[in-house]
C-alpha cells in the first residue's frame, strides 16, 4: 500500500475508495449521536454467510436480509482492517500488514457495470399499493390477525454519478439521531445506504447491558407552514398508540418466552426521526445480574423480524406478505450493524433505506396496517418515507 499523508477527514474517505474501486466488501457507519465514523474492509469476499451467534463470531460487520428462514443467510464482514475517525483524530483499530497481498489486489473488474433496467415493479404504482392495504384491512377484520406491514418501492432511474461516501455525510448531517450506515457489495455490484431510527438490539459488554426498542406510529414532524411541530406537543391518533403498543407487548412476550422478569421500560414518548415523528418505547436488561450472558443472541432470533416491520401475529403476517407482496424486499426491514467492535454490538432495523444496483436507485418504506387505516393516507405515509432520504440525495429527481 502507498504510505499517503493524509488530513485526518480525508483519510477514511481514501481508504473507503481504495476498498471500493478494489472490489473489497466494507462497511462505514456512524452510530447515533455520535462524532465516530467506523470504516472497515474485509479481504473475504464472497462474504460468508452465517447464523448470528454472538458468542461464535468475532469483530465484524453483519447486514441480514428480511427473509431470514434458514437462519443461515446473515452476511458477515469481518473486520479485517478496522478505521475509526473522529472531528480531530484518526485511530486504526485493526489492519492488515503492509505486505499482505490485501494491499496489492485490484481487481480489473469495473465495480459499476451497466446492467439491463430492472422492471419498475408493479407494487410502486398507487392503485396496486391502495389494493393491497384494503385487501390487508378485510384480512386483518376476519379476525385472525391485529397488523400487517406493507412496504413498497419508489424507483430512481439513470443514477449514474451516485457517490455513496458524499451520500453518507449529508445523512450524518441530517440525522444526528439515526444510525447512518453504507456497505458495497462486491459480489452483486450493489451498495446500501440507511438512516436508520430503530434499534433491534445491542449489548454493552462492559456493562453488562442488552437493549432494545418499540418504534411505531408516524406523523410529520413540520406543520404544513414548515415549522417543526416540538414533540411534547404531538398529537397522536389511537390506531397510532395501539400501532405503537403491540410492538412493546410482543418485546415483553418475546421476555416472557425466556423467563426474563427483571427488564426496564421507558415510554412510549415521541420521537424525532429526521422529517418524521414516532412514537418510541426502549427497554433494558442488565444480563449479568441474572446471569444470561446469550441474551442478545436469543433476543434477536426472538424479535427478527419484529412486530413494527412484519406484523402481528407474525405467522399469518408473514403468510400474507408472502402471498401478497409483488417485490423482493432483499435487505430492506432485516437488519444491519457493527457486532463486537469495541465490546460493543449495535444492531438495526434496515428501515429509511436505499439500494443502488446497476445505475438505478431503489427507495423502500413500509406501513403499519391495522383495522382502522385508511388506504390514501397509507400512501401518503410510504411517500413520507421514500422521501426521507429521496429529498437529501436526489432532490432534482422527487416529484
Amino acid at each position: 500500500m502507498d504510505h499517503v499523508e493524509l488530513h485526518v477527514p480525508n483519510k477514511l474517505q481514501h481508504l473507503g475508495r481504495f476498498a471500493w474501486e478494489g472490489n473489497y466488501p466494507l462497511a462505514q457507519w456512524r452510530l447515533p449521536q455520535s462524532t465516530s465514523t467506523f470504516l472497515l474492509i474485509s479481504e473475504h469476499t464472497p462474504l460468508r454467510q452465517v447464523k448470528l451467534d454472538l458468542d461464535e463470531l468475532g469483530p465484524g460487520f453483519a447486514l441480514s436480509p428480511f427473509w431470514n428462514e434458514s437462519s443461515l443467510e446473515t452476511l458477515f464482514f469481518p473486520a479485517d482492517n478496522l478505521y475509526e475517525a473522529t472531528p480531530d483524530s484518526f485511530i486504526t483499530h485493526q489492519q492488515l500488514p503492509d505486505d499482505h497481498p490485501f494491499w496489492n489486489k485490484r481487481d480489473s473488474t469495473p465495480h459499476a457495470k451497466v446492467h439491463e433496467a430492472i422492471p419498475i415493479p408493479q407494487s410502486d404504482q398507487k392503485e396496486h399499493f391502495v389494493s393491497l392495504v384494503e385487501d390487508a384491512i378485510e384480512a386483518i377484520k376476519q379476525g385472525n390477525m391485529k397488523k400487517i406491514v406493507l412496504s413498497r418501492t419508489m424507483t430512481l432511474a439513470g443514477v449514474t454519478d451516485f457517490q455513496p461516501q458524499e451520500a453518507f455525510q449529508l445523512l450524518c448531517a441530517a440525522y444526528p439521531d439515526a444510525f447512518v450506515a453504507w456497505v458495497y457489495l462486491p459480489d452483486t455490484e450493489e451498495m446500501w445506504l440507511c438512516a436508520s431510527p430503530e434499534t433491534l438490539v445491542s449489548q454493552d459488554d462492559t456493562q453488562g447491558l442488552f437493549q432494545t426498542m418499540s418504534l411505531a406510529g408516524t406523523q410529520p414532524a413540520f406543520t404544513a407552514q414548515g415549522e417543526l411541530i416540538p414533540e411534547i406537543d404531538a398529537l397522536w391518533s389511537q390506531k397510532e398508540i395501539e400501532e405503537q403498543a403491540l410492538v412493546g407487548r410482543y418485546i415483553i412476550d418475546c421476555f416472557k418466552k425466556v423467563r426474563i422478569r427483571e427488564y426496564e421500560e421507558i415510554g412510549p414518548k415521541t420521537h424525532r426521526a429526521g422529517n418524521l415523528l414516532h412514537l418510541k418505547s426502549d427497554f433494558a436488561v442488565h444480563f449479568q445480574d441474572i446471569r444470561f450472558p446469550q441474551i442478545t443472541t436469543v433476543m434477536l432470533d426472538l424479535l427478527h423480524p419484529t412486530s413494527a416491520v412484519c406484523g402481528m401475529p407474525k405467522a399469518p403476517a408473514m403468510q400474507f406478505l408472502r402471498e401478497r407482496e409483488s417485490h423482493d424486499r432483499s435487505f430492506y426491514a432485516g437488519y444491519l450493524g457493527p457486532v463486537h467492535i469495541l465490546q460493543k454490538t449495535h444492531l438495526f432495523v434496515h428501515l429509511r433505506t436505499l439500494r443502488w444496483q446497476a445505475h438505478q436507485v431503489t427507495l423502500f418504506a413500509g406501513c403499519g396496517v391495522t383495522a382502522d387505516s385508511q388506504p390514501e393516507k397509507e400512501w401518503q405515509e410510504t411517500t413520507l418515507k421514500c422521501r426521507t432520504l429521496g429529498n437529501i440525495l436526489f432532490p432534482e429527481k422527487m416529484h
